[in-house]
């Protein structure tokens, strides 16, 4: 007996409930038990009466997943590829160059270890991932690169990491480059500036300088003028400015927060010399500096971009500043 035949606009209307209302087949699991991708939907389509033709539709668009999670310091890595020679102020040079020793830099090298991605990211861009048993060298390479990817500052976003880093150039030049970096290695440039690169060895411009005609800044000070300045007997006598200078420096540095027990109170480089000869970075709390006693000796970010120093005449080249006798830096 013939089956009875439906209209062609019913079984259109049947074809179009099914795929509505979820008849049509479901995607099949994969072995792992993870959902695969649904098969394509067929939707039949009614052509003339007594033909039917059946087609796929496109399949929905893959989604990319986001990027695996990648380590900061590999990151860094991708940021020394694109911008080349970082620039820093290295503690083991700067303010005062010190013999490191093969033991410290070796405990150096122990601590690293704690940070175990790190670690193991620099000994695989050295080459030395799979030696169990470091040499002197190896460590010191290890702990160089260390302090390079120190000097590159990483920020969580978003969408990744705000980057701000150094560069060095030729002739003390380089630029300050900040931007974001996605954690795919995608960069985007946000800031790039030219900026000098030194390590400041100076003072700061507001410092005030003992002259005939009162304190006055050092930033105000120029050549000719006269200062007060001291014999290597400590005797106090006029002199002339025979030089002047005005250093730039970068943004990321900091100055000594030096404070004496009677009250006077100095920021200048850790590099700058004392009258006795010391580098103001090797005085301690404690210490006797100028006739007092060391009651603060702290790094402090400093943000001026510029630290100042002048040149008296006489013996010594030494003048007061804020009220402590300090050597110029321009004395030879």
């Amino acid at each position: 007996m013939k089956a009875p035949s439906l209209p062609i606009g019913l079984i259109a209307l049947v074809i179009d409930a099914a795929i509505l209302f979820g008849c049509a087949p479901s995607a099949a699991p994969s072995v792992s038990g993870t959902p695969t991708s649904p098969a394509p939907v067929v939707r039949t389509v009614i052509i003339s009466a007594g033909t039917v033709t059946s087609f796929p539709t496109p399949a929905p668009a893959a989604t990319v997943p986001f990027p695996l999670e990648v380590s900061a310091t590999t990151l860094k890595y991708k940021l020394i590829d694109q911008f080349g020679n970082i620039f820093f102020c290295d503690r083991d040079f700067f303010p005062v160059a010190h013999e490191v020793s093969a033991q410290e830099i070796a405990q150096r090298v122990a601590e690293l270890q704690n940070s175990r991605d790190e670690y193991l990211t620099i000994l695989m861009h050295l080459g030395l991932d799979g030696v169990s048993d470091l040499s002197a060298e190896q460590n010191r390479l290890i702990d160089a690169e260390r302090k390079r990817l120190d000097a590159i500052r990483l920020d969580v976003t978003p969408q990744g990491f705000k980057f701000s880093l150094r560069t060095s150039e030729p002739g003390e030049r380089g630029f300050v480059i900040e931007g974001l970096i996605a954690r795919d290695g995608t960069t985007t440039v946000t800031k790039k500036q030219p900026t000098i690169t030194t390590c400041p060895i100076c003072l700061t411009g507001s410092t005030l300088i003992a002259t005939p005609s009162g304190a006055i800044p050092v930033q105000d000070l120029r050549k000719g003028m006269l200062v007060w300045t001291s014999s290597r007997s400590g005797a106090r006598m006029l002199a002339v400015i025979q030089e002047t200078v005005q250093r730039p420096v970068p943004a990321d540095v900091s100055l000594v927060h030096l404070v004496l027990e009677d009250g006077r109170e100095l920021f200048v480089s850790a590099g700058h010399p004392s009258f006795d000869g010391r580098p103001i970075g090797e005085v301690r709390v404690g210490d006797m500096l100028d006739g007092a006693r060391v009651v603060r000796a702290d790094l402090e970010p400093f943000a001026d971009g510029a630290t100042y120093d002048i040149l008296p005449s006489g013996e010594t080249g030494a003048y007061w500043a804020n009220g402590i006798l300090l050597r110029s830096t321009l004395a030879h």
